[in-house]
């Protein structure tokens, strides 16, 4: 059985938001959940959700992107940053991000982006899998004959 992570595209440009799903839908290990066009217009929504990935723009009107994952980084497991700006680059790895893709998106750029993301979420899972099975586990020693 394979496993599916959800996904939310953040970007104030159309053109670049549907970019990016076109070249997402033909994963099928991903569910698209939402795409918005600024940060703003999501605020609410990760109120009772945890994300696994996050498509996120750096300059957007309103908060830009570094500043909104700043607020809502406990609520998503890999946000990878898209834009046309290398200057972030520092700020979104210091805010763990999965990874930096610069602009124009490209279906070459998102698949490598992709196979890193799937790795290091598959093995968070497996881990998770693996301290379940053992979590009301006993080991008994004897301790002499």
């Amino acid at each position: 059985m394979m496993r599916t992570y959800n996904y939310i595209i953040i970007d104030d440009e159309d053109l670049d938001r549907f970019a990016i799903s076109a070249y997402l839908k033909k994963y099928p290990f991903l569910n698209h959940i939402a795409s918005f066009s600024t940060a703003q217009d999501i605020e609410g929504f990760f109120m009772n959700k945890k994300i696994d990935i996050l498509f996120l723009d750096i300059e957007m009107p309103g908060i830009n992107g570094i500043s909104f994952l700043k607020k809502v980084r406990d609520k998503i497991e890999c946000p990878v940053f898209i834009t046309s700006h290398s200057q972030y680059a520092l700020d979104a790895f210091g805010l763990d991000a999965a990874d930096y893709i610069i602009k124009p998106i490209t279906q070459d750029k998102i698949a490598i982006s992709l196979s890193k993301i799937k790795e290091k979420l598959d093995a968070k899972y497996k881990a998770g899998l693996f301290d379940q099975s053992f979590k009301n586990s006993s080991l008994l020693i004897k301790d002499g004959l």
